[in-house]
């Protein structure tokens, strides 16, 4: 039993670095298109925040995601390297976090 907990510690830090990683690429994705965004010359760009919203459409192409759950990824991994690099508070969650159905299936179909 020993090993078995330990084990699930070790996986757990494994999985804790993966997140991190997750959210500073995915801040640092939305930085650039929010630059980009700024620097774009036509108003109606900048107001349907296209460059965001084609960069969550991309990444929801290539990991098989909901375009609308990676727009709130994508600001969720904002908002929390921004309050980490101003020490300000992290805001609590808008909504819970839900297990996600497919690694429930992946974790079931290991069993």
């Amino acid at each position: 039993m020993r090993a078995l907990v330990e084990a699930i510690r070790d996986e757990s830090v494994r999985v804790a670095r993966v997140q991190a990683s997750l959210v500073r690429l995915r801040a640092e994705a939305l930085q650039i298109a929010l630059d980009h965004m700024a620097r774009s010359s036509s108003r109606d760009t900048r107001e349907r925040e296209m460059p965001v919203r084609s960069l969550a459409l991309e990444i929801a192409v290539a990991t098989h995601n909901h375009d609308l759950t990676v727009q709130k990824e994508l600001s969720d991994a904002h908002t929390l390297t921004v309050a980490a690099l101003s020490n300000a508070p992290v805001p609590a969650p808008r909504m819970p976090m839900r297990f996600p159905a497919r690694a429930a299936k992946s974790i079931a179909s290991c069993v």
